[in-house]
């Protein structure tokens, strides 16, 4: 979601911040539970630590096995994820599927952005790959996959407002004070205390 940059602390590493990187479906009623495929590739160069990637269910994959495994080649970062369920039962909502859990690199100079790309299916084992809860796994569903993207900000933090390393309500108060130019404001502002990325730092963020 292009206004929603989920940024967090790593809670075995609190001086290690992560990104959480949703994969969302517009709907999923009527997807079979029996067998889920996501192949994805993440930008190598916004990211630290590979080997630490994680992946997490969501509330509507909640009930199904996955499992998750990430490779690195051509500077690129490749993540499969696989789930399934016991039954053929369907899934039902729209939303977060999975989410990626990753450690952005926040030395990057400026701000630089990367795709995060959602591989199509290539009918040889290989992309994204869903089935219909009435066919079951035979036929893989036709699918439109829309790509995300990654931007790091050269180590300022989405959402600290005041840039003192902590995203907390004092970074509301900052944002409310720039607006009524109470504060100056720093270098970071714009790229740490514009959420919903309009251009403008006020009280809508």
């Amino acid at each position: 979601d292009a206004g929603l940059m989920l940024w967090e602390r790593d809670p075995n590493n609190p001086g290690q911040w992560q990104v959480r990187i949703p994969v969302n479906s517009k709907s999923v009623y009527d997807v079979s539970t029996t067998s889920i495929q996501i192949d994805s590739e993440l930008p190598a160069d916004l990211l630290v630590e590979p080997s630490s990637i994680d992946v997490e269910p969501s509330g509507i994959t909640a009930s199904m096995m996955m499992s998750a495994y990430t490779t690195y080649t051509n500077n690129k970062i490749s993540v499969r994820i696989t789930a399934a369920g016991t039954d053929s039962a369907s899934l039902y909502g729209s939303g977060t599927l999975f989410n990626i859990i990753a450690k952005p690199d926040l030395s990057v100079p400026g701000t630089q952005c990367g795709p995060l790309h959602l591989i199509p299916d290539d009918g040889a084992g290989n992309g994204v790959r869903l089935y219909d809860v009435i066919t079951g796994p035979t036929t893989p569903l036709d699918l439109e996959l829309e790509d995300g993207q990654l931007c790091v900000t050269g180590g300022c933090i989405h959402g600290d407002a005041d840039n003192n390393l902590l995203v907390n309500s004092s970074d509301t108060q900052y944002i409310l004070d720039y607006w009524v130019k109470k504060v100056p404001g720093n270098e970071c502002l714009m790229k740490s205390g514009d959420i919903n990325l309009d251009g403008l730092v006020d009280s809508a963020d």
